[in-house]
């Protein structure tokens, strides 16, 4: 099995080079560490939301959040670890994407109900946003990528699997260590979507093993998954690729 951690900013062309890479192959799957978060959200969710101005009502929102880590990432946390203490500002880096969420979902009450899905990911990724990051530093920095690694490792068919969102070093480590490679996927001119974003500044630390510049159109950008496909297969990969070359 050949594992594939994709990098990169938000709207690089991630998810297509995954969708073209899997094309190659007979058993392919893709895992998302949006997805994994938003299952640690979509628990959180269920049990209602609090008034952002109050720290204790944040805190009581956020007790059963150890038994969720636990029963969907398979890590121990106490909530000791993961509370609020009375000094917590809105503006806090660590906790500013939190008090986004619940300022969000207080002013349009219709995002607090019904499940975190790819259509409502951009509505809901504050909160996304702030578990990725807030829980790699209190929990792990294995938390996401240790857990789909495990569940990738249950399915003994594939050939590839393509994990993509992959933004902290930590991340990148995990799938190293698992036997697998980084690429980075690179839209020359394409900024990153939010800057505040912690995560997207810890990408910034990651080496990746293959750079691919997706400078060219969809058809280009799928032969060169091809020709990367191709080289994985061959053991001929290579460090960089541009989608624009003939």
């Amino acid at each position: 099995m050949v594992i594939v951690g994709l990098t990169g900013n938000i709207g690089s062309g991630k998810s297509t080079f995954a969708d073209f890479l899997a094309e190659q192959f007979e058993h392919a799957g893709h895992w998302e560490s949006w997805q994994l978060i938003a299952e640690v959200a979509e628990a959180l969710r269920a049990n209602g939301h609090p008034k952002s101005d109050s720290t204790e009502a944040v805190n009581r929102w956020l007790e059963p959040l150890p038994d969720i880590i636990q029963k969907i990432c398979h890590k121990q946390v106490s909530f000791n670890d993961l509370k609020l203490d009375g000094a917590v500002k809105h503006d806090s880096p660590e906790y500013v994407k939190l008090f986004q969420y619940l300022e969000l979902v207080q002013e349009r009450p219709e995002l607090a109900v019904g499940p975190v899905t790819e259509a409502r990911k951009e509505d809901l990724r504050s909160i996304l946003q702030w578990l990725g990051g807030y829980l790699a530093a209190k929990c792990g920095g294995d938390i996401w990528y240790g857990e789909i690694i495990r569940r990738i490792q249950t399915e003994p068919k594939l050939e590839l699997a393509t994990i993509g969102g992959v933004r902290f070093p930590a991340d990148a480590k995990c799938i190293i260590n698992a036997g697998g490679v980084i690429m980075a996927i690179e839209r020359p001119g394409w900024e990153p979507r939010d800057k505040s974003d912690p995560t997207e500044r810890e990408r910034g630390q990651i080496h990746a093993d293959t750079v691919i510049y997706n400078d060219g159109s969809l058809d280009q950008l799928r032969r060169c998954a091809q020709k990367v496909a191709a080289d994985i297969k061959g053991g001929t990969r290579l460090p960089q690729y541009r989608a624009a070359e003939p």
